[in-house]
């Protein structure tokens, strides 16, 4: 008898360890090394605006698009869904924020919530500019998801280091490639270049970075809070012997410019930073002028690799597809702990599938790189 007593308190305390040991070691493990059985169909997230015409959102998901359909829509590792916003309603507010603004960011906020709450998000790929991109960095900081950054200002995610990954080049790259420009244009260290800048958080940025490089002297700036006042202040640029113009504006300030340049003094040469790009450009480029210019990411380095149907920002939507997928195919499953860390540490050098090449230190690609364009010559 008390020799079948011990035996049974011997089973019962080992019966009580092991289930100590699985629901404080193994199970915990199985739950961090999460597979569909425990958290759902992976999801990822798009952000931006894709319906305005010639938008950065637009752009972003052709290609991500593009790259589904290389893959195959039966090999998709993760399902997908948008966010749609209209960035027309924010593109041109300055340091206060308007009540339209502040009904934008309020719905985008509370639809990131609803996806968050009802699906596995696992990565955002975040094609918002730089007016709309605050309310998705909070939310994703709040649950811990990598939010992949295809636009925007390299400010806005400075104090997201830890989940943000910026696929384009920061704006100190493009400003250093602006002043060059302005170097080569006019040679003499007494030209002076107008800069025509929009006073939002990305005009204002870019031209901070731009007097870094090249201080006080030469810049001389004219805010762009309507273009109204811009044939003023083109022909007074002629006066004071304006040598050539930058503009740090969006795409529809962008197009006036243009057009009211071109009508005053056709043959100064102007500068876009990459906030003009859109379809326009095509026109222009039709057109043959050979005094106009584009600061871009230099997406396609010498040509190669371009992807049929993929321009402008549509590579880093492209790119952002196979990042998310390569960083999915640990042969030991899906780590959701692990899966920004995967993404930090991912370095692309020579994988077929990459337009870019990528390597992240402190939220940046290293790799990335702007160049100018004669847009005569090559859109991007």
């Amino acid at each position: 008898m008390k020799r079948w007593l011990i035996k049974k308190i011997f089973y019962f305390s080992v019966l009580i360890i092991a289930y100590l040991v699985f629901f404080t070691e193994v199970f915990p493990f199985i739950l961090s090394r999460s597979t569909d059985i425990f958290s759902g169909n992976k999801h990822v997230l798009l952000v931006g605006d894709f319906t305005n015409y010639g938008s950065f959102g637009k752009n972003v998901l052709d290609g991500f698009m593009s790259a589904i359909n290389k893959k195959g829509k039966n090999k998709l590792p993760f399902d997908y869904s948008t966010i749609n916003i209209d960035e027309r309603l924010v593109e041109n507010i300055s340091g206060s924020i308007s009540l339209e603004t502040k009904d934008v960011h309020k719905r985008l906020t509370e639809e990131l919530v609803r996806q968050i709450s009802e699906k596995n998000i696992i990565c955002i790929i975040s094609a918002n500019n730089s007016q709309t991109l605050q309310p998705c960095l909070d939310i994703a900081k709040t649950f811990n998801i990598p939010v992949l950054i295809t636009v925007a200002s390299t400010k806005i995610s400075e104090d997201y280091k830890d989940i943000s990954f910026r696929l384009l080049a920061d704006n100190s790259k493009q400003a250093k490639i602006i002043v060059d420009w302005m170097h080569s244009t006019c040679d003499s260290n007494k030209s002076y270049f107008g800069t025509l800048y929009s006073p939002t958080i990305y005009g204002n940025n870019l031209l901070k970075e731009i007097r870094n490089f090249e201080g006080f002297e030469r810049i001389i700036p004219f805010t762009i809070n309507t273009t109204t006042d811009l044939v003023g202040t083109i022909k007074y640029g002629d006066e004071i012997g304006i040598c050539g113009w930058i503009s740090l504006s969006y795409q529809k300030e962008s197009i006036e410019i243009q057009v009211k340049k071109e009508k005053l003094n056709p043959n100064k040469k102007i500068l876009f930073s990459d906030g003009a790009y859109g379809d326009w450009m095509n026109v222009l480029h039709q057109n043959k002028e050979d005094n106009l210019f584009l600061s871009f990411p230099e997406t396609y380095p010498n040509q190669q690799n371009r992807i049929e149907g993929v321009y402008g920002f549509g590579v880093f939507g492209y790119d952002a597809y196979w990042i998310i997928d390569y960083c999915l195919s640990d042969k030991y499953g899906f780590d959701k702990r692990g899966f920004i860390e995967k993404i930090r540490d991912f370095e692309n050098s020579n994988n077929i599938e990459f337009v870019q090449k990528y390597k992240f230190i402190n939220g940046e690609n290293e790799y990335s790189k702007y160049k100018v364009y004669k847009i005569y010559e090559d859109v991007p």
